[in-house]
């Protein structure tokens, strides 16, 4: 079961319009209106909409109702700069939903799992809610639903952008 599967109920009320599901990994957050990106190649299952990079997306400002991703924002070292470009494509009122682990329990449940653990070498912060929370600090996102534990090492946030803001 993919990590999306595991919150799709809990996010799919965020999902209304048209919207993107970043670094989707073959498993779309839903089937209509969402715009697949990943920098991974799903060609044979004709499910990738966009090949690229997610630092810069290939959106209009203020033109989608909704962003979701599943663990990829703790893949760049730039937290901050990320979460104000993917803000940037989302409508005022619209949603960024962001499915993301929390770094020491992931690893502590991999070693848990696993007999031989080889860290995820992808992933490059500490993440976890406070990080998360430091780097959106000052920004016009209201949260709107939290989930500290959905499963083992994973946390939900779902922010709601109240205005336009600057996106330097």
């Amino acid at each position: 079961m993919s990590e999306a599967e595991c919150i799709r109920h809990e996010v799919l009320p965020y999902c209304i319009g048209n919207g993107t599901d970043l670094g989707f990994g073959g498993d779309k957050i839903k089937d209509s209106q969402c715009i697949s990106l990943d920098c991974g190649d799903f060609s044979e299952y004709n499910l990738l909409d966009y090949s690229g990079d997610a630092r810069d997306l290939p959106f209009k400002d203020e033109v989608l109702d909704y962003v979701f991703s599943s663990h990829l924002l703790e893949d760049f070292e730039n937290t901050r700069e990320v979460v104000i470009e993917w803000c940037r494509v989302i409508k005022i009122r619209g949603h960024l939903i962001l499915n993301l682990p929390i770094q020491q329990l992931y690893v502590a449940n991999c070693r848990a799992v696993y007999d031989k653990f080889i860290p995820n070498i992808s992933h490059k912060v500490d993440m976890s809610p406070g990080y998360l929370f430091n780097c959106v600090d000052g920004l016009p996102l209201e949260v709107v639903k939290r989930i500290d534990l959905h499963n083992v090492y994973s946390f939900l946030v779902v922010f709601r952008k109240l205005r336009s803001f600057s996106y330097e």
